[in-house]
C-alpha cells in the first residue's frame, strides 16, 4: 500500500524508481503520482519517452506533463474508433484553403514540388474517428515557433508536430498535458536526461 502503490499504474517498484530518476526526475511524491496517473489514464509509456514531467523553476515551481506526438498517436491507435490522421506543412506559395461544404470541413491544399514553395507559414492536421467525425487543427508558425536550435533546423517537422498533437488532443479530449513541440522547456530544471523534442523526427 501507500501513495506510490505500483500496481495501480502497472509498474513494479524498480520501474517507479527508474521513472523518478529519469523522465520524472526531481518530482515530489505527489507530482510523481500525478504523472503516473496521466500515464495510466492515456496508456502512455514513459520508458519509450512518450511522456515526461518537466519540473519548472526547480522546487519552487510545479510540473508540466509533456507528451510526445508519437505518444498521442499511440494512444489514438489503441482506440477502436480511430480511422486515420492526415496533415501537411503549409508554405507561403502553396494554395491552401479550408471551408465548410454541406456542414463538413473540407481542406484544399495544393503545391508543385518542382517549384519553390517559400517559407513555412504553418501546418494543419485532421484526425478522423469512426462515428465522431473529423477534428481539425491549424497551427500558424507565427504563434507556435520557438527560439531553439531544433526549430531553426527543422521548422517543417516541428510545426507539423504541433498541429498533429493539438488535433489528437482535441479529438480524444486529452487534458492535463502539453505537446512536446508546444512546450518552452527553457525554465525546466530536470530535463538533462530527456532527449530534445526533435529526436524522433520522421
Amino acid at each position: 500500500g501507500g501513495i506510490l502503490t505500483p500496481a495501480r499504474y502497472g509498474f513494479d517498484p524498480g520501474q517507479v524508481k527508474a521513472i523518478k530518476q529519469t523522465v520524472a526526475k526531481d518530482c515530489t511524491d505527489a507530482e510523481l503520482v500525478m504523472f503516473l496517473e496521466v500515464c495510466a489514464r492515456y496508456e502512455l509509456d514513459p520508458f519509450a519517452k512518450q511522456a515526461y514531467a518537466a519540473k519548472m523553476n526547480g522546487n519552487s515551481g510545479g510540473i508540466s506533463i509533456i507528451v510526445s506526438r508519437d505518444g498521442l498517436l499511440a494512444h489514438a491507435h489503441k482506440q477502436a474508433d480511430f480511422v486515420n490522421m492526415d496533415g501537411d506543412v503549409v508554405c507561403a506559395n502553396d494554395h491552401f484553403a479550408m471551408e465548410f461544404v454541406g456542414g463538413e470541413r473540407q481542406v484544399s491544399h495544393k503545391y508543385d514540388m518542382t517549384k519553390e514553395r517559400g517559407v513555412v507559414i504553418g501546418a494543419w492536421a485532421m484526425v478522423q474517428r469512426r462515428d465522431h467525425g473529423t477534428t481539425y487543427f491549424y497551427a500558424p508558425m507565427s504563434e507556435y515557433r520557438r527560439s531553439s536550435p531544433i526549430w531553426g533546423k527543422h521548422p517543417s517537422a516541428m510545426i507539423l508536430k504541433v498541429a498533429e498533437s493539438m488535433a489528437l488532443r482535441k479529438a480524444y479530449s486529452i487534458s492535463g498535458v502539453v505537446g512536446e513541440a508546444e512546450m518552452d522547456t527553457s525554465r525546466a530544471t530536470n530535463l538533462t536526461s530527456v532527449p530534445s523534442a526533435g529526436n524522433d523526427l520522421h
